[in-house]
C-alpha cells in the first residue's frame, strides 16, 4: 500500500514539474516578444547566407526584392511577414528587424512551416516522398491533389559572352495526386494518361471548349481543369 502510494504522489510530482515547465516557457516566450517583438516559433530557424558568388541573375522565386506572406507555424499564424524563396537553395528566409533595427535574414525552419501564402500561391511543407523539395506549391487539394515543385539551378558558362555563373530560369514540375499515387507530368499527353479512358476523353473536351491550350495554362486554369476532373470521376 506504501509503494502504491509513494507511486502516486511522484507522478503527481512529475506531472506539476512538467506542467510548471511549460508555463515557464510560455513565459520566457512571452517575455522575449515584449522585448523584441519577435516570436519565438517564428525566429527559431538558422542565419541565411545568401551565395556571394558574383553570377548573373538571381536565386529567388519570382524577384530578388522581398515579398509579403503570411505564414502559420506550428499552427500560429503570422501575417504580413517579409520573405524571399530560394530556390536553389530550397530555403524560405524571412526578413525581420533585430532589437536593434537591423535587418536580418532567418532561415525559416521547414520542419514547423504549415502554410505560406504569397499574394495568391500557398506553399505548404512536402509531405511527399518525392520530389525532393522540401516545399511544394498547392494548385488544389481534395479528391485530386496537385502541385507544383519550383527550382533554380547555379550554372558555370565557359563559352559566349556571358562566362561565368548564372541563375537558370525557374523550373516546375508538375504532380498530381489520385487515389494515394503521385503521378509526375509535364505535358497534356502524360497529363491525361493518369485518367481512366471515359475521364479522358471528358477532360480532352472539356479543355478544348474551355480553350485550354495545356503548355501555357495559368495556374487557375489547372485548378479549374483539376476540379472538373474531379466531379467526373468513376
Amino acid at each position: 500500500m506504501r509503494k502504491v502510494y509513494l507511486i502516486i504522489v511522484l507522478f503527481v510530482s512529475l506531472s506539476s514539474s512538467v506542467g510548471a515547465q511549460s508555463q515557464l516557457v510560455d513565459s520566457l516566450r512571452q517575455k522575449y516578444d515584449e522585448k523584441y517583438g519577435l516570436d519565438v516559433l517564428l525566429n527559431n530557424g538558422r542565419k541565411y547566407f545568401p551565395n556571394n558568388n558574383p553570377a548573373k541573375g538571381h536565386p529567388y522565386w519570382e524577384t530578388a526584392t522581398p515579398l509579403r506572406a503570411d505564414l502559420t507555424v506550428a499552427g500560429k499564424f503570422f501575417p504580413a511577414q517579409k520573405v524571399k524563396y530560394d530556390l536553389h537553395t530550397q530555403q524560405f528566409v524571412l526578413i525581420y528587424l533585430d532589437e536593434n533595427s537591423r535587418e536580418q535574414d532567418l532561415v525559416i525552419n521547414n520542419e514547423a512551416v504549415d502554410t505560406i501564402k504569397i499574394k495568391e500561391a500557398v506553399f505548404i511543407r512536402n509531405k511527399f516522398s518525392e520530389p525532393a523539395q522540401p516545399y511544394l506549391q498547392v494548385i488544389h487539394e481534395g479528391e485530386i491533389g496537385c502541385y507544383i515543385s519550383w527550382s533554380k539551378m547555379l550554372q558555370y558558362n565557359r563559352s559566349g559572352t556571358n562566362i561565368g555563373y548564372e541563375y537558370t530560369a525557374e523550373k516546375k514540375n508538375y504532380f498530381l495526386l489520385r487515389e494515394g499515387q503521385l503521378y509526375r507530368f509535364s505535358s497534356k499527353s502524360n497529363f491525361l494518361k493518369i485518367f481512366p479512358k471515359e475521364e479522358k476523353t471528358k477532360l480532352k473536351k472539356y479543355m478544348v471548349s474551355n480553350h485550354i491550350r495545356f503548355n501555357k495554362m495559368s495556374t487557375n486554369q489547372l485548378q479549374t481543369l483539376i476540379e472538373y476532373g474531379e466531379d467526373i470521376m468513376e
